[in-house]
């Protein structure tokens, strides 16, 4: 935004000019106010307009230019506009969603092998279902509790070494339980390995599935 924009002074313009302007235009003098620090809220009580207008203008100038040219001709009317925006990105989020639902189901298949052979290593497949049953008890009770760490493993960390640094100590050799121990464990690591919960919790009740058949 340049240093010589004047924002009061633009609100005032788009006050006093708003019979006049097309609603492209309006849109275009939103965007700037808004850029320079104004919230719709903000905006639009003092043009005494509903905030649900503001929004809808803001979305005007997401239209592609040719749009805007007919909009102006009067061969596209607002509402049309808007739809047209709205549209593009509904197709737009569901391409993402469809993306990160490919990525996530990638992923989910590869952490849940690498959680199967970890505790096919260290357990027999009934003390492995046991593990894995109270490692989801733990991050879910974490999850609740607002305990989870906040700081994650650096992203060039190998999944062998987040294993090894997330290793609980054991406690007294009397009282060791070692369900508990690697269930903790378990919980540890995959959460510093896996950052994404939706693929976290479902490699585990894959690997879950995995284990008892």
């Amino acid at each position: 935004m340049p240093m010589s924009f004047d924002l009061f002074q633009a609100r005032t313009d788009l006050q006093n000019n708003w019979e006049t302007l097309h609603d492209v235009d309006k849109a275009a003098q939103i965007i700037k106010i808004g850029a320079a620090g104004m919230s719709a809220r903000t905006l639009a009580k003092s043009l005494d307009k509903s905030p649900s207008l503001i929004r809808r203008l803001r979305t005007v100038d997401d239209a592609f230019p040719e749009e805007k040219i007919l909009a102006r001709k009067g061969k596209i009317s607002t509402n049309k506009l808007v739809r047209l925006v709205e549209g593009r990105r509904r197709r737009k989020d569901q391409l993402q969603d469809e993306i990160d639902s490919e990525r996530r189901a990638t992923e989910t298949k590869l952490a849940a092998k690498e959680i199967v052979a970890w505790l096919l290593t260290k357990l027999s497949p009934a003390y492995a279902e046991q593990v894995i049953d109270e490692a989801r008890g733990i991050l879910a009770d974490a999850f609740h509790a607002g305990t989870l760490p906040k700081f994650r493993a650096p992203e060039s960390m190998a999944i062998t070494d987040i294993i090894n640094r997330c290793e609980p100590k054991k406690s007294g050799e009397d009282d060791f339980n070692f369900v508990s121990h690697f269930a903790s464990w378990l919980a540890r690591w995959t959460f510093f390995a896996f950052p994404d919960p939706c693929v976290r919790d479902n490699s585990l009740t894959s690997a879950w599935g995995t284990i008892i058949k």
